[in-house]
């Protein structure tokens, strides 16, 4: 949905398989093509990236994250919190699979 309103969006999962099903199902719909774009990783490892280039602006910095089904499964829910602040513009999260995304 946060694609078709116009957001840039990058869904993470840690898991390959995930990920190739999420672009096999995203690449029939020309509307999300090239909005949305998947990534095997954990928020952590894209967090680490953001962190290596601080300096200037990077992909790895979002407007908002949705963290859908994902909390409840966390082992360490304080490393998941630090991490999202790394990636964010503004530091809000909002708790509901990782999606993150840029407004144009």
């Amino acid at each position: 949905p946060l694609g078709r309103l116009g957001a840039s969006v990058l869904g993470i999962d840690p898991v390959e398989d995930s990920i190739r099903i999420a672009q096999l199902h995203s690449s029939h719909d020309p509307d999300l093509r090239d909005r949305v774009s998947y990534r095997a990783c954990t928020l952590e490892e894209l967090s680490g990236e953001g962190e290596a280039e601080q300096e200037e602006q990077t992909e790895t910095q979002f407007d908002a994250i949705v963290a859908s089904e994902v909390v409840e499964h966390l082992a360490d829910l304080e490393t998941f919190a630090i991490s999202c602040s790394h990636v964010l513009k503004v530091h809000l999260l909002s708790s509901t699979s990782v999606c993150l995304f840029h407004f144009p």
